[in-house]
């Protein structure tokens, strides 16, 4: 005891965890390392001492739920833990105990309510257990520095190192000596900060101060530009005086040059007075003359109005003139053209009157067009309840056909599974849609097909086994690609990989063969096992792909190999030991399996036994399978076959509809030729009718005309005559003293 520290852990025991029925070990007081192949339960001491410190189960990254680390087929697991005291306390040390209950705690939760924690023997709880790990013994279970599991690498590897230097001082001596890492950071930051106020507190003195000395400079110009300004106020003051003399002296001059000049203007006026009288006298003779000639103008204007206006009285009379020979003709030319109208309408009422009398008594008419119209009013009723009934015929078939094509085209939408599931992950996976369309439009630079994303070539035969394969089969195999042949493999990667810089997982199936799969269980077993436990068969049957794709995954995932049943496969693994029957070839050496199964209600599970090189015996493993996300199928086959009988139906509908149209058709056209028949006879008597009444009133009308145009005819025309030529001697005259 005196060789190991304070805080290590002397003794661990397990009972019913995970891979062990019972077992207790005591480590070393300095490194302990435990090595042996995969499947002999090193992680699960890992797990033990998380759980059995007070850890909770997602530090760990299995799983949520503490329950799932008791063994298959047991109730109670337990875990024992044996702590060195670190001198804090005058004991030997603490012995902290954890007993897992699978019937206790909540059934959704994370069984917080099945862990039952003891110190030393004496019931006790989580939170008493994990303030004694931490405080006491410093140890801090989610410190990563402190424990790292498995699953956690990942995670801790990417911490700077200024994250792992603190985690590691929170290790070592919790959290006394972060903090004070923290607060001297914090002081250094303070004293960083205090120098550069400093610096920047003397920078601004410098400036101020070459800020002092541009002022100085600035004040001595300005009062040097001041006594400038005065110097030049004085010189304007004295200039004003000067420009005043100058201009005084050029007026004084000015004024004798303008006294000179008016005694010159009196001696040329005196010569300029006898040249001013004979121009008044010329003037005064100009002016008499002017209105000598305006008078003559006058009169000559005067003299051409009238000459213009006995020359537009000349030219009236003389259209007056021709008008009434005119008019004296036309009474001429009308006598004659009313005398042959008389003749020429008699002619047309005679040939009226004949025609009329071709036609049949009027009474005949009336009675065949009323017998034709009874007739096609009794015939209307029938082609009316026909229509009637084709219409809705027809409307029916319209709804049948529109309902069909609208469960056609849901139909197809529920089939096209593979569109749907490339747009869910090309949405989520942009790499992989860019490598996707990269491929499809340079197709023709491979030797072979090449298939791929693989997660879009499966084709699921149910919702459940979409689920299975998905968990079984590597995500990566999932988004990989598939080639024949080392040549398209190499294209492909050089394309992809190094010119567009993408990443991308690649397969080789040459030439695309789907080899013959071995099977781990004779003919004899499968049947047994299908019909007493429920086994529905293997997973590479439950889904079609291409036979390239199928091998592939065969090769990532010996789909082949693995089991696929249903609730009573659970029911066997829970209550007839199954998963032992399993365990044992037919010669009763241990073999490894892999099978999954589902409690018929939304949970299923995989069981992996595998045989440990060292003991012999059949390790097991137990995953929950979630949902599938990616080979789930787009729509329940229940949803489909569905909408399969609803097409079926409905075509059915209409096939049975199809000789009732015929017949109504055939009624319908019978009643409308019928129909129209009776129409014509009713038109052609309905139009003689029509015939014999316009014959009537062209009787009619000739007869009026003919009486208008006698009356017409027997018109005086000699008064009308006489005053034309009265008026015809009235205008000559008038025009011979017009120009007389």
């Amino acid at each position: 005891m005196s060789c190991y520290r304070g805080g290590s852990i002397l003794r661990v025991k397990m009972e019913n965890f995970l891979t062990y029925d019972f077992v207790e070990f005591f480590p070393g007081p300095r490194l302990n390392v435990v090595v042996g192949p995969n499947g002999t339960g090193k992680s699960t001491i890992l797990c033990a001492l998380c759980l059995g410190l007070g850890g909770e189960p997602p530090l760990l990254g299995r799983a949520n739920d503490a329950r799932a680390f008791i063994q298959h087929g047991k109730d109670v697991g337990a875990v024992e833990v044996e702590l060195v005291s670190n001198g804090k306390v005058k004991s030997k040390g603490h012995t902290i105990r954890r007993v897992i209950d699978r019937n206790q705690g909540s059934e959704k939760g994370r069984g917080r309510g099945a862990s039952t924690f003891y110190i030393n023997g004496t019931k006790s709880s989580k939170v008493v257990v994990k303030e004694l790990v931490t405080k006491q013994y410093n140890i801090a279970i989610d410190n990563l520095c402190t424990f790292l599991p498995q699953d956690k690498v990942g995670g801790f590897s990417g911490f700077t190192p200024q994250q792992v230097l603190k985690e590691t001082q929170k290790a070592l001596s919790g959290e006394q000596m972060y903090n004070v890492h923290e607060r001297l950071i914090q002081l250094e930051e303070e004293l960083h900060n205090s120098n550069r106020t400093v610096e920047s507190v003397g920078d601004k003195l410098s400036s101020l101060k070459a800020e002092n000395e541009q002022l100085e400079r600035e004040k001595k110009r300005m009062e040097e530009r001041q006594e400038a300004v005065e110097k030049i106020k004085l010189i304007d003051k004295k200039l004003l005086w000067l420009n005043f003399d100058t201009q005084r002296l050029e007026a004084l001059k000015l004024k004798e040059e303008k006294k000179k000049a008016r005694e010159e203007l009196k001696k040329v006026s005196g010569l300029l007075e006898p040249l001013r009288k004979k121009a008044s006298e010329l003037k005064s003779k100009y002016e008499r003359g002017k209105h000598r000639s305006q008078n003559l103008d006058k009169k000559i204007r005067e003299n051409k109005r009238e000459h213009e206006v006995h020359i537009r009285k000349a030219e009236r009379f003389s259209d007056d003139i021709e008008n009434s020979q005119v008019e004296i003709k036309n009474i001429d030319a009308a006598q004659k053209r009313a005398e042959a109208n008389v003749q020429r309408l008699e002619h047309r009422c005679q040939e009226a009157e004949e025609n009329l009398k071709k036609f049949p008594p009027k009474q005949d008419l009336q009675k065949e067009m009323d017998e034709a119209k009874s007739k096609l009013r009794a015939m209307k009723p029938l082609i009316d309840a026909a229509k009637r009934e084709r219409d809705d015929i027809y409307e029916k078939g319209r709804d049948l056909q529109d309902r069909a094509v609208t469960s056609r085209r849901n139909l197809d939408r529920m089939n096209d599974e593979k569109a749907r599931r490339r747009d869910k992950v090309f949405m989520q996976q942009r790499n992989l849609k860019k490598t996707y369309e990269w491929v499809d439009q340079n197709r023709k630079m491979f030797r072979r097909p090449v298939w791929g994303p693989v997660v879009l070539e499966v084709t699921m035969k149910d919702v459940k086994s979409s689920s299975f394969l998905e968990h079984h089969v590597p995500n990566a195999t999932l988004k990989s690609y598939i080639v024949e042949c080392r040549e398209d493999y190499n294209l492909l990667y050089r394309e992809v990989r190094e010119k567009l810089n993408i990443p991308i997982n690649i397969s080789i199936v040459p030439n695309g063969v789907l080899e013959p799969t071995r099977r781990i269980y004779s003919e004899e077993k499968m049947r047994s096992l299908k019909q007493n436990h429920g086994v529905v068969g293997y997973l590479d049957e439950t889904f079609v792909a291409p036979d390239a794709v199928t091998q592939a995954i065969i090769n990532a995932a010996n789909v082949g190999c693995v089991l696929v049943g249903t609730s009573d496969t659970q029911k066997s693994i829970d209550k007839k030991n199954l998963l032992m029957h399993l365990s044992k070839k037919e010669n009763g050496a241990p073999m490894g399996y892999c099978i999954f199964s589902s409690d018929g209600r939304d949970r299923a599970y995989r069981y992996t036994g595998s045989v440990s090189r060292y003991s012999g015996k059949v390790n097991i493993s137990i995953d929950e399978i979630n949902a599938a996300k990616n080979l789930a199928p787009g729509a329940p086959q229940k949803q489909k076959d569905d909408a399969t009988n609803l097409l079926k139906e409905i075509n059915e509908e209409i096939d049975e509809l199809e000789p009732k149209i015929a017949e109504n058709y055939k009624r319908y056209s019978e009643h409308q030729s019928e129909g129209k028949a009776l129409q014509t006879s009713f038109n052609n008597a309905s139009q003689r009718m029509k015939s014999f009444n316009d014959q009537n009133r062209k009787v009619a009308t000739a007869r009026q005309k003919l009486a208008d145009e006698k009356i017409n005819a027997s018109k005086d025309y000699a008064v009308e005559l006489t005053h034309h030529k009265s008026q015809l001697k009235k205008n000559i005259k008038n025009t011979t003293v017009n120009f007389c």
